[in-house]
């Protein structure tokens, strides 16, 4: 969790409003797997509602359900879920998206690509509004590849400023996050740390 993403978090937390009951169920929520500062915010939320409520309830519960995940995120299974990403790419038709999803496998900078057909993307080009029926790629990768994913899609994409965009990977099961490693080469370029 970046500075500015808990900064944010705590100001909500000062102003939260959120029912207790809506808290607790989601802190009763099973087999999610948090990171340790995650759940530390959730408890900051949790005990600042309270103290700007006046509310009188019990809290063993729901702590030793935080402690419980914080534990099991300790294990030695654990993996850091930022590590890896998922990359937003579209492309103007299936040639096009499947030249780029096989390159990227093939290559091993990449785990996996989704091809999701027939979407519209209306978007501002030139001074102009555009509307135009795509293909986008879902691409399963790690953060430390992602400026090889950009240069790889760039090197076979047709568009100018093709659409690269990185989403953080925040929870996910422990085998798919494995395979995610196993399948893609390791870089030793801390360059492509972003």
């Amino acid at each position: 969790v970046s500075t500015q993403s808990t900064g944010n978090l705590m100001i909500f937390a000062k102003n939260l409003k959120t029912p207790i009951n809506k808290i607790n169920k989601f802190y009763s929520l099973k087999n999610i797997n948090y990171s340790k500062n995650y759940l530390n915010l959730l408890l900051l939320l949790k005990n600042n509602y309270q103290t700007n409520n006046n509310n009188n309830i019990n809290n063993n519960n729901i702590n030793n359900s935080i402690q419980l995940k914080m534990n099991n995120n300790n294990n030695n299974n654990s993996i850091e879920q930022s590590e890896f990403v998922v990359c937003y790419c579209t492309c103007p038709n299936d040639e096009i998206a499947k030249k780029i999803s096989f390159h990227l496998i093939e290559s091993k900078i990449a785990a996996c690509v989704n091809i999701i057909s027939s979407i519209q993307s209306i978007y501002s080009w030139e001074n102009k509004i555009e509307c135009d029926n795509e293909l986008l790629l879902i691409i399963k990768t790690k953060k430390n590849l992602t400026n090889q994913v950009i240069e790889s899609i760039k090197s076979k994409h047709p568009y100018q400023t093709p659409e690269v965009i990185f989403l953080p990977i925040i929870a996910g099961s422990i085998d798919y996050l494995n395979w995610i490693t196993n399948s893609t080469i390791q870089s030793n370029n801390n360059s492509n740390n972003q």
